[in-house]
């Protein structure tokens, strides 16, 4: 009984399908849409590219930065990397010297693991960072911390303290705010 229905409901739609009012607009429509189909995320301006990956997480925009050359300096804009917050990965120095290089105000590696050798030579233009629990040797805390020049805002929660960290969060300290 449930098939007869359907089969029904296909004779319908035939039938439908062949009046002279309906047909038309049902081809345009396929038309159109087809059209839509053909357009190319690449062939989108850099600016629309741009607006779309700001709404992207930072997994994703490292994801979208290897489809192409081009999507990748889109990716490295820097307006995409004024606030950045990464909780809970392994992260690497190089990684946070490119965030850092992009003019990067904002970073939380809050429960992250730092791994490698960071070598910073321009000071960074962070005015908040978030270490709490963040694993990372002595070298590394203290050479991010001495970057940071403008530094409004601190957050230090169980990450573990050095007299040189505290050296560099006292020499950097004049904008400092919040610790």
């Amino acid at each position: 009984r449930v098939s007869g229905v359907g089969v029904k409901m296909s004779k319908r739609k035939c039938q439908l399908a062949r009046l002279p009012g309906l047909e038309p607009t049902e081809v345009q429509l396929e038309t159109k849409y087809q059209k839509m189909v053909t357009v190319q995320f690449q062939n989108l301006p850099d600016e629309i590219i741009l607006k779309v990956m700001s709404n992207l997480t930072v997994e994703e925009l490292i994801q979208w930065g290897q489809v192409s050359k081009r999507i990748r300096n889109i990716s490295h804009d820097i307006s995409l990397w004024q606030e950045v917050d990464i909780c809970e990965k392994k992260v690497s120095t190089d990684f946070v010297k490119m965030i850092l290089s992009n003019e990067c105000e904002y970073l939380s590696l809050s429960f992250c693991k730092l791994v490698g050798n960071l070598i910073l030579k321009e000071t960074s233009n962070l005015k908040g960072l978030d270490l709490s629990y963040c694993l990372a040797s002595n070298d590394i805390g203290e050479k991010l911390l001495a970057s940071c020049n403008s530094l409004e805002t601190l957050i230090l929660s169980e990450f573990a303290l050095t007299q040189n960290l505290v050296n560099s969060v006292c020499e950097n300290s004049e904008q400092l705010k919040h610790l």
